[in-house]
This record gives C-alpha cells, structure tokens and sequence, in this order.
C-alpha cells in the first residue's frame, strides 16, 4: 500500500481496507490478493460493510459507498466545509423512510440520512380526460 492503513473490516471471504494512499481496496481473505480498488477522498475511519455496501468516510466528500462485490461507486454525500466531524458516523441497515446514517458535528448539528433510491418514487396523478374503456351504445 502507498501508506499506513487506517482500518478494515471483513464480510464473508472478502477484508476491505482503506490507507492513506486514498483507495478502498477489497482483498481476498484466503490469499491476499487484490479483488479491486477504488480511490477516496482522504480517509479519516476504517470502512464499514453493510448489505454489500462498503461506506467510506473522508474529508470531502464526506461519506463516500461503494458496491461491496465489484467496488462500483454508488454515491457520495458532502457537508459544508466549516462543519468538522464528531467521530464517525453511525450506520445502520438501509431501509425504506427510514434515517440509515447519522452524523454528528462539532457544533452539536445531527444530520440523519436515508436512501433516496428507496423511496419508491411514483409519478404524479393526473386528472383523467376521458373515461377508460370503450363507449357501448344504448340498448333498445
């Protein structure tokens, strides 16, 4: 690694590891070798894994999380620049409306964050123009 690890934590046969070379890397647990590798912003805790999501926190932005099995990005969250972080996030399981990540800052704010993929989005109603179906004629 390109510098010292700042933490890393294992699912299954896999150990995430993040240094200060500002990458996530998945590692094989058996053998060691190098599954892939993604780069961060700088990390200030180890990685955590939850429903095969790796969540990485750093200085800007500040959460970073990434697909667990292939290492694609997935999204990043970014706090104003004057906010310092008061330890690391609190992470919970992913699920619908509901608060999954908690940060507190130095200044007392909480922010809490949920998933905006699973709010199951629907489109607007719309008034209908016309009535469904077909017209049937009058019977004599």
């Amino acid at each position: 690694f390109g510098g010292a690890i700042i933490g890393a934590a294992v699912q299954g046969d896999k150990v995430y590891v993040v240094s200060w070379d500002n990458i996530v890397r998945a590692l094989d647990r058996g053998n060691g070798s190098q599954k892939w590798k993604e780069p961060v912003t700088r990390p200030l805790y180890p990685p955590r894994i939850l429903n095969g999501i790796v969540a990485v926190v750093g200085v800007s932005p500040t959460l970073s999380t990434f697909r667990a099995d292939n290492g694609t990005p997935i999204s990043t969250w970014a706090f104003p620049n004057d906010l310092l972080l008061q330890g690391a996030p609190l992470i919970d399981t992913p699920a619908p409306y509901r608060v999954s990540i908690v940060a507190v800052f130095r200044d007392g704010q909480v922010f809490g964050l949920r998933s905006t993929e699973m709010l199951f989005k629907e489109a607007a109603p719309v008034p209908l123009t016309t009535l469904p179906g077909r017209s049937v004629p009058r019977e004599p």
